[in-house]
């Protein structure tokens, strides 16, 4: 009778800790998945595209689409949005060709590597500091490009001031 009451309480405690795990991942799930990745086990948020060294304990969220602008330098790429203060650090698994054109094109005719897109990705769900400089404050893991154009005109008003310095600068070179 003894065994069976312990058996019974030990149940008891291993249900109450499971509905405390499933109560605690519906109020934060970002925070669970990246415990339970620093403990060892995979990153459950790690869509199958993106390796696994890209993302580490990275918790990412769902699929997504976003617009915005994509600034390309040789410190990577990021993507400023109308309204935000921060640019959001990119990763690409392939650089689509779409893009680099537009990029250079912009470069030619605006002295900015830039291009106006339409992402579809993973956005971070982890706080932290994000591309080569740590400037971002969350990253877009993206899976395809949807959209590619050339910069917006809100972006354009304060390029053109500084576009003849550069294309002066591009006369001396």
């Amino acid at each position: 009778m003894a065994a069976k009451r312990l058996f019974l309480s030990f149940g008891v405690i291993v249900a109450l800790v499971i509905l405390a795990g499933v109560i605690w991942y519906a109020i934060d799930r970002p925070k669970v998945l990246e415990l339970a990745c620093k403990a060892g086990l995979p990153n459950f948020s790690r869509p199958e595209g993106i390796p696994s060294n890209a993302v580490h304990c990275v918790i990412l969220g769902e699929l997504e689409t976003i617009n915005g602008v994509v600034f390309s330098s040789d410190h990577g790429s990021s993507l400023a949005i109308p309204g935000a203060t921060v640019p959001i650090s990119l990763w690409f698994g392939d650089f689509p060709s779409s893009l680099s054109k537009q990029i250079r094109r912009s470069w030619a005719e605006k002295c900015v590597n830039g291009a106006s897109v339409q992402l579809v990705g993973w956005r971070t769900r982890t706080a932290g500091s994000y591309g080569e400089t740590g400037f971002a404050t969350e990253q877009f893991y993206v899976d395809h490009v949807t959209a590619v154009g050339p910069l917006p005109k809100w972006i354009l008003v304060d390029i053109d001031k500084h576009a003849r310095y550069c294309k002066t600068l591009q006369s001396y070179l």
